[in-house]
Parts: structure tokens; sequence; C-alpha cells
């Protein structure tokens, strides 16, 4: 274009006196500003027009793509709500009135279907026969942990034997477990939880209001001395399982209520720094336990617990117990065991307080009973055979309050 408006004012001092020549030459020297002028906005609408069709096209994919199933499969019923949000607001509060909620979700979607909630689908079973198939029969199909967005080394690299996802690490601990507990079980733990038994008792005498503080420093120490044969070691588990059953309940950080913002890295994530900090808190907390349960064990000063069950294995019975574990697995694995004691020990043992202040005829049922057995000492687990009331105590306070927090991937 530029070069035809050369040639014509290179042609007009031939043509001076041709004013057409020279109109056509002042209209064709307009020609570019005009092609700036009018063409820019049609370039811009169609980005604009392309960018929408973008657009549509994965909001378009996102209402109608289906993942393909197998021949015979027929996809759960699902709740309806909103694209990626879901239906949080249809979350019940506690309560008495959640279970009525819940019920009359099953009567009208079954008794399996999904709730999608801000990223996170959510699976109801209803009935024992389906989570019996599913969690049971095809367990291998169908089981393991869900991912934990506050807790993200919890599952895949925390090595925490509670929560840890199914794999060949897993069953490396689960061989672990059953074998430190096949061979200190029948032994009544050692002998641990009856020496801190009257220790507790005597505490709970002196300052009876500060009740549930002993009962879980009870806990603490109890699996203090069977994992590592020193009470001590029990009360860096009372800084650790408070944070840890935070982080992966519901109720927890906000992260776990908005998973996607899993996907904010490290530096701006709050939630991944703070975890950073409780893995290595956790990791040296287990070494330190274990290195000074080798102290004690080199010096032949070691009382039985879990951690010499595991230095005698390493020369003995590892090969025979199904498992091979290095100084920072037998650390995580005795560590991670022990913290079950301070939730489903010192969570009934809470219940069972209130128990006794909702029905008081029962305690002293329970009493009269302990006298008759026992009646100038304390109950041993020889003794329960002959304590059927206390045992169906026991067991009733399991059932009426759960252990753990509901929401916890146990």
């Amino acid at each position: 274009m530029e070069a035809s408006i050369q040639v014509s004012s290179d042609r007009m001092p031939y043509h001076e006196d041709n004013s057409s020549v020279a109109a056509a030459a002042a209209s064709t020297s307009d020609l570019q500003p005009v092609l700036s002028t009018d063409l820019t906005p049609l370039l811009h609408s169609k980005f604009l027009w392309g960018a929408s069709l973008l657009l549509l096209f994965f909001i378009a994919r996102a209402f109608t793509s289906k993942q393909k199933l197998p021949a015979g499969v027929k996809r759960l019923p699902r709740l309806p709500g909103l694209p990626y949000i879901g239906r949080p607001w249809d979350v019940p509060g506690p309560g008495v009135a959640a279970a009525w909620h819940f019920g009359g979700l099953h009567k009208k979607y079954g008794p399996i279907y999904e709730w999608y909630i801000m990223g996170t689908l959510h699976i109801w079973v209803e009935t024992d026969k389906v989570a019996r198939d599913l969690f049971v029969t095809r367990q291998k199909k169908y089981c393991d942990r869900n991912d934990l967005p506050a807790t993200v080394k919890v599952k895949t690299g925390g090595q925490l034997l509670p929560l840890m996802g199914y794999g060949d690490q897993f069953k490396r601990y689960k061989n672990f477990m059953h074998y430190i507990m096949r061979n200190s079980s029948p032994k009544a733990f050692y002998g641990w939880p009856v020496v801190e038994n009257k220790k507790t008792l005597r505490r709970l005498l002196e300052t009876p209001d500060r009740w549930s503080e002993h009962m879980i420093v009870h806990c603490a120490r109890t699996i203090g001395s069977v994992a590592w044969g020193d009470p001590q070691h029990g009360s860096k588990l009372l800084q650790m399982v408070p944070y840890l059953l935070k982080s992966v309940s519901p109720a927890g950080p906000i992260i776990n209520k908005l998973s996607f913002l899993a996907n904010l890295p490290e530096a701006i994530s709050p939630w991944k720094q703070q975890e950073k900090v409780h893995y290595a808190r956790v990791r040296k907390a287990f070494w330190e336990a274990l290195t000074d349960v080798k102290e004690r064990h080199d010096k032949g000063l070691v009382a039985d617990c879990w951690s010499s069950l595991w230095f005698q294995a390493q020369d003995q019975e590892k090969e025979k117990a199904g498992f091979k574990m290095d100084w920072d697995e037998a650390a995580h694995a005795i560590g991670s065991s022990s913290f079950v004691a301070i939730a489903t020990i010192g969570g009934p043992l809470h219940a069972f307080f209130a128990a006794m202040c909702h029905y008081p005829a029962w305690q002293t049922k329970v009493q009269a009973e302990i006298d008759r057995v026992c009646p100038d000492r304390l109950p041993t687990t020889e003794d329960m055979p002959n304590l059927p009331m206390l045992r169906a105590t026991v067991k009733e306070v399991l059932r009426w309050r759960q252990p753990t927090p509901l929401g916890v991937p146990h």
C-alpha cells in the first residue's frame, strides 16, 4: 500500500494542473489511517469471539462430559448442585437433626449416593450390606484413605500408620504392628497399664477437679511406656495428636472444605507451611525416642516395650515376622501406632465419666460388682471373666459415644 502511495506522489509534478489526480493522490494517502481505524476493532472482536467460544466449550464439556462406564454399570444418584461448588448449603449442623436429615436423603436417593461439595466428591452409604460389599468383599478395589488437603504428607509421605494410604509400605507397617501386638498383648502390655492406673488414681484423689487432664496424661504416659519403655516420651504425643486430629477433621482448616486451595504453591500456602513444620516435629520426636531406647538397649537397661521388640527382631525374627524396616520406618511405625492411645482410649474414658453422671445407678452396680470380686485390691485383667457388668458397661460406653471425632478418615 505504501508503494502505491509513493508512485502517486512521484507522478504529481507531471500533473500539477490535474485536480483529479491530486484528489486521487490525497484519497490514496488516506488509506492507511482508514485501515488502522476500521479493521482494529474487527481484529479485537475476533479475539473476543474466540475466547468466548473456548470458554463455552469448557463449560459445555463440564456439563456434558461423562466417564464411559462398562456395560451394565449405572451411575450413582447425585444430589443436584452448582458446577464446581456442588451443594454446600444442604450440609446439616450437629445434633440429632443431622441423622433425620441424612435419613431423608437416603429415602429419596437410595442406600448409596454422591454428594459433591467444594471440589470433593462424597459417597454416602446407608446399609450394612452395601458397606460390607464395598469395604470387605471388594476392599482391594474400593478401599483407600482419602486425600487430606491440610495434611498433605499424612497419606503419602508422613509414614503415619493410622492414616496411611494402602500399598506396600502400609502392608509392612501393618505386619510390624501385628508382630508387636502379638508379642505384647498376651503379656498385658508388660504390666505398664497397671503401674499407670495406680498413679492416675492417686492424682484423681488429690486433684479431682482436673480429672479430664488426668485422663489424657494417663493415656500418654501409658502408651509412652508401652512404646518406648519410658512414660516421659508420651508427653510429646500431647502436642502432636491434637494438631493432627484438627488437621484431618472436616471441621478443621478451611482447606479441608475448599479443597481447590490445595493447588496453591507452598510459598503462599499457610497450610502446607504448617504441615512441613509439623512433619519435621513428628519425625524429630520419633527419632529421639527410638534413639533413647537404642542407648538403653546397648547398656542392657531397656525395659520390655515395642521398641525393644524391634531391636530383637533385627537379629532374630525379622524375616519370620514378615517385615523389613529401616530406622526411619521403625521410628514412625512405633510412634504412629502410639497415636491411637490418645484419642481411641482418651475418648472412651471421658465418655465413661459422662455416662456415670447421666446414669449414676450404674456406677453403684459396677462398684458393687468390683467390691465383691476384688474386695481389697484393684481389679486386673485376670478378673475380667468375673466382672460381666463392668465389661457390659465398657462396651455400652463405646457404643454410646464414638472414640474418635466424626469425619476423621481412620
